[in-house]
C-alpha cells in the first residue's frame, strides 16, 4: 500500500476547463476561479504533518484547493502513474489545501 508524507497529497487529476471563465454579480464581472474552491479526492492515505503532530488520512479523503491556485500551477497539470495505483494522479502539497473531508466510512 502506498502512503504519500512530507506534505504530499497523491491527488486524482484536477479537471479545469483550460479557460479564463467569469462570472457577473450585480453588474461586476468578476473571475470565476477566484470565488471557488474544488474538491480533489486522495488515491492513497496521506500523512500530514500538524505542527509537531502527524494526522493520517485515508484514502478518499477530499482535499479542497482554491481553484485560481489549481489554474494557474504548473504542478496540478502535471499527471504521474505508477503500477501499485489505478489510473493517472497529481502531486500537491497539503499547505496548498484550505481543508479536507474524510470519507463517511471512516468516521464509522
Amino acid at each position: 500500500m502506498i502512503q504519500s508524507s512530507n506534505g504530499n497529497l497523491f491527488l486524482e487529476p484536477y479537471k479545469g476547463s483550460g479557460k479564463i471563465e467569469s462570472k457577473v454579480s450585480s453588474g461586476f464581472a468578476t473571475i470565476k476561479q477566484k470565488g471557488e474552491l474544488v474538491g480533489l479526492k486522495s488515491v492513497t492515505s496521506s500523512l500530514i504533518n500538524l505542527g509537531q503532530s502527524q494526522l493520517l488520512l485515508p484514502a478518499g479523503t477530499t482535499f479542497y484547493f482554491l481553484e485560481e491556485i489549481l489554474h494557474a500551477s504548473a504542478a496540478a497539470k502535471k499527471l504521474f502513474e505508477n503500477s501499485e495505483i489505478d489510473g493517472k494522479f497529481t502531486i500537491l502539497s497539503a499547505s496548498q489545501s484550505c481543508g479536507w473531508k474524510v470519507p463517511n466510512e471512516a468516521n464509522s
